[in-house]
């Protein structure tokens, strides 16, 4: 096997591979919900746009992820570590648990109940690193730590995981953690079971249930930092997004705001306002590590600057608004750029995915883990441009921390290793 071409995208571990993630969502977004939900007027020449992005993009994820597996591929099943591994990966999780609890004791769950964008905007970098290894990177490790078995110390570690995503009131990091399942079962090379599929379809749903009343919560009860105050929130929202009327219609209706991504691109795809505001961000990019700059409020808020410049948001809104990417690499640096940019991107991505597929480092897995959580997985669902390359910067970060911790961690582990006679 180790000297034949492969379909990367299409053996084992497909179901983490970037191109499931561009196929899914470009067609969730950009097809589906336009036509069967929102039933809008199609532009032919938006239409025209779109397209050739996506092609060049999927032919820069297909490249990417295409070649020669590595002379160092293991086969399935082969997977072996030493056990202080094991062990250095659980005190890693357990390291992580207590930063997030004591971010949820110490009054931190406070700046999560401010809009994203206003609280990444104030917080210092080495906590949003630190946030990135425990609410991103740690319920993977969870899933080496295991062994590629499910046991109760795993089902803890995930419904502990679950619940703090709950508690800081972001339903994307809840959804982190059914993700980071599927990863963990790639890493191991194990298909799961139909009932853990399962598991993880309906877990997914009540993700997106419980996510309104997070929102309603977050604005409800930003003064509050008693855990217990934040559940009585959750549960009253809940109640009300489900059985009453008005706010189940008043959320549904935001949510169409908020991920109308084709709507959204139509309307911005012929307004100079939008072109201008871009190039505005495209601008303020080399000056974004300047503190408290205007440079590092326009990138950080693109979003908000892009929707208020066609009418989706007001001027000053902290709310997000969402669009194609596409969309916006147009307006920032022009079709060929924007299309080069565009296609390397997809080629960097598919070919992380084919070296991570292939070694099973888990030093490789762990970057990529940061990366597409942070990152592939947010472009095409309304992170935009100008927002990426901070992205990146701190994922970078964070994947050296987490080596330089795992590392130390394993040296301290063996230690206690037991002889074998």
């Amino acid at each position: 096997m180790a000297g034949k071409r492969t379909g990367c995208f299409f053996a084992q571990g497909w179901a983490i591979s970037p191109l499931v993630l561009f196929l899914v969502i470009g067609i969730l977004f950009l097809v589906l919900f336009p036509m069967v939900l929102l039933d809008v007027e199609r532009d032919p020449e938006y239409e025209r746009l779109l397209m050739v992005y996506g092609i060049v993009h999927l032919a820069g994820l297909i490249l990417g992820g295409s070649g020669r597996p590595l002379k160092e591929a293991i086969p399935a099943g082969k997977i072996t570590a030493p056990p202080f591994f094991f062990r250095a990966c659980w005190i890693f999780w357990g390291l992580m648990a207590l930063y997030k609890t004591a971010m949820l004791f110490l009054g931190g769950i406070a700046r999560y109940q401010h809009e994203e964008s206003e609280a990444l905007f104030q917080l210092p970098y080495a906590q949003m690193i630190l946030d990135s290894l425990a609410f991103r990177l740690a319920p993977f490790i969870a899933w080496v730590a295991s062994g590629g078995r499910i046991g109760p110390l795993l089902i803890l570690a995930v419904l502990v995981d679950i619940l703090f995503g709950v508690a800081t009131l972001t339903k994307e990091f809840a959804l982190y953690v059914i993700v980071a399942a599927a990863f963990g079962f790639c890493y191991w090379r194990r298909s799961p079971s139909m009932r853990i599929v399962a598991t993880g379809a309906v877990a997914t749903v009540l993700v997106f249930l419980i996510g309104p009343a997070l929102v309603w919560t977050r604005f409800e009860t930003v003064g509050f930092s008693s855990p217990l105050e934040v559940v009585s929130g959750i549960a009253e929202n809940l109640d009300k997004t489900l059985t009453d009327d008005v706010q189940r219609g008043v959320t549904f209706l935001a949510a169409q705001e908020r991920f109308d991504l084709y709507s959204a691109g139509q309307l911005a795809f012929r307004e100079e306002e939008f072109e201008r505001t871009a190039q505005r961000a495209r601008d303020a990019l080399p000056l974004f590590w300047l503190p408290r700059s205007e440079e590092k409020e326009i990138t950080f808020r693109s979003g908000n600057y892009l929707g208020a410049s066609v009418g989706l948001a007001e001027e000053g809104d902290i709310s997000g608004v969402a669009f194609p990417n596409m969309v916006v690499l147009q307006a920032m640096f022009g079709f060929p750029v924007g299309v080069a940019l565009c296609g390397g991107l997809g080629f960097l991505f598919g070919a992380a995915f084919h070296r991570i597929r292939q070694t099973r480092f888990v030093e490789d897995w762990m970057g990529y883990v940061l990366l597409y959580l942070d990152v592939a997985l947010q472009l095409y669902i309304g992170l935009p441009f100008p927002a990426i390359p901070y992205k990146v910067a701190y994922d970078l970060a964070a994947w050296c921390l987490a080596i330089l911790m795992l590392r130390a961690l394993m040296r301290f582990s063996s230690r206690f290793a037991v002889p074998v006679v």
